[in-house]
This record gives structure tokens, C-alpha cells and sequence, in this order.
């Protein structure tokens, strides 16, 4: 029998990009070795992004910007499959990551 414990059941809700009537995202590159990049249009700001491991844990946490692009140091980071959530105005966007 295979051991499970370390396994996590997660829903993604976008793989690279999001729309809506207001705007898009865009993350990329997406496998990430040491800089992502996190491009919307559209007038929403956004709040804060969030770097969080399949099990949930929040690992790294960018608040307070409010530009149409923003470049992230992921440069640290293990590689692996990560949630990354970006929060906007009025809402909050879910893409899975893949970190080389």
C-alpha cells in the first residue's frame, strides 16, 4: 500500500492567464526559474500577491503595489508546484506555478 500522508488534494483556478469583462493576467514565464512577471490590464489594483506551497502555507507575501506589472524575485525558492494568488480591488485569482 502506498503511503499517502504527504499528499495534497488543491483546486487551481487559472494555469497562466485570467479574464474577465475587466481585465486580464497574465503570469509568466511559467515554469520560473528566477523573476515572474505579473501583467494585468484593466483598471483593477491590485492589492497583494501571495506565494503559497500545495499545502497551503504562505511562503513569500508582496502587498501594496499597484502597477500594471510587476516582477517578482522567486530566485530562492525550491523548486517545485506552488499556488500563486493574486488579490486585486474586489477579488482574488488562483494559478498554479511551477518553479525549476
Amino acid at each position: 500500500m502506498a503511503d499517502t500522508s504527504d499528499c495534497y488534494a488543491f483546486t487551481v483556478t487559472g494555469i497562466a492567464d485570467y479574464s474577465d469583462e475587466n481585465q486580464t493576467i497574465h503570469i509568466y514565464p511559467n515554469p520560473v526559474q528566477d523573476a515572474l512577471y505579473v501583467k494585468s490590464t484593466g483598471e483593477q489594483k491590485r492589492r497583494k500577491i501571495s506565494l503559497a506551497a500545495v499545502s497551503g502555507k504562505e511562503i513569500k507575501l508582496w502587498k501594496n503595489w499597484n502597477t500594471k506589472e510587476v516582477k517578482l524575485d522567486v530566485k530562492s525558492i525550491t523548486p517545485g508546484i506552488y499556488l500563486l494568488k493574486v488579490f486585486s480591488d474586489d477579488a482574488g485569482k488562483t494559478f498554479k506555478l511551477i518553479k525549476q
